[in-house]
């Protein structure tokens, strides 16, 4: 009970009886908690929650705490600052802007647990740490840098990211990935990223689906997601305001490529009636598609009045 570890009398902390209980190490921590003088009643509290409410998050931060102190200690080296030192270079990683998928890639090589040959047989999954496409003894590092599939994908980056990932030396794949971090533009290791994810998961289809893709296809499908990120961090205009709104009527949409069609399909529905509209154009009919598909949603406002649940579908296909 923690009664027994308080002396009534003072109402202060029984240091004889903590050094009994407790580590060398925990005694500060526990010496350091206030002790209430009024006579109250007690009840449960998670002390890393402001609000003393459990979280799994608050969980996981003191667990990771604990160990970097403990660590510290037996090292007998500062632990304070060691744990803020350790703690910076996880939140830049889980703000990468990419998705979650490749984060999740990006810790888990931090943390050593990508099931490359050598971790496999280390946890006594196989008897062999040869690597699967090249034969030479795996690792992180020949995996996703030294392998000749590796290597011939990343000569096709740019030179800048080339020399960085040649002078990073770093044998632990977390320093290493914080020495990046640290050297690279934040574009550039987002490139660096869906790079190293793009060559484990085109390694993992050949060892293990045999479908072989060359170094210049998954140059290529980089290319094409980083692309898609980009649009996707486009800011886009919200119509909750007036302004936003009309700003958002105001903007050109954009026309498709030559030899390309662009479909813009809307609905509307209410408790009566439902009304949609769809409008297929090409490069030279951008402004005849913007009338036809005003007049195509006002004949079929119209229409649907004083039917039950009545829809009308108008697609113009315009040449």
């Amino acid at each position: 009970m923690v009664s027994e570890l308080i002396d009534a009398t003072s109402a202060t902390w029984n240091f004889q009886r903590l050094h009994e209980v407790f580590m060398p190490m925990d005694i500060p921590a526990i010496m350091g908690i206030p002790l209430c003088t009024r006579n109250v009643e007690d009840y449960w509290g998670w002390h890393f929650e402001r609000s003393g409410v459990f979280t799994v998050k608050s969980a996981y931060k003191m667990l990771v705490a604990t160990k970097l102190r403990m660590d510290a200690w037996l090292e007998e080296s500062a632990g304070s600052s060691s744990i803020n030192t350790e703690e910076k270079p996880w939140k830049m990683l889980w703000k990468t802007q990419v998705s979650g998928k490749i984060r999740m890639f990006l810790w888990r090589l931090s943390k050593h647990s990508v099931p490359t040959e050598d971790v496999r047989a280390h946890r006594h999954m196989t008897n062999l740490d040869a690597c699967g496409l090249c034969g030479g003894t795996d690792s992180w590092r020949h995996s996703l840098l030294e392998c000749t599939v590796a290597r011939c994908t990343w000569a096709l980056v740019d030179d800048d990211i080339a020399q960085h990932l040649i002078a990073t030396t770093e044998p632990d794949a977390r320093h290493w990935l914080v020495a990046l971090m640290d050297a690279l533009p934040h574009m550039q290791f987002i490139k660096v990223a869906v790079t190293l994810w793009a060559i484990w998961s085109s390694r993992r289809k050949a060892i293990h689906e045999g479908i072989f893709q060359s170094p210049q296809a998954t140059h290529m499908f980089i290319d094409r997601y980083i692309r898609d990120l980009e649009i996707l961090r486009e800011p886009r205009s919200s119509p909750s305001t007036g302004v936003a709104a009309e700003s958002r009527g105001n903007r050109r949409q954009k026309a498709p490529p030559t030899r390309y069609a662009k479909i813009h399909v809307d609905a509307r529905v209410s408790a009566r009636e439902g009304v949609t509209a769809a409008v297929c154009r090409d490069d030279q009919a951008m402004e005849a598609a913007r009338e036809r598909a005003r007049e195509a949603k006002e004949a079929a406002m119209e229409a649907a009045i004083g039917d039950d649940h009545t829809w009308y579908e108008f697609l113009p296909i315009l040449s």
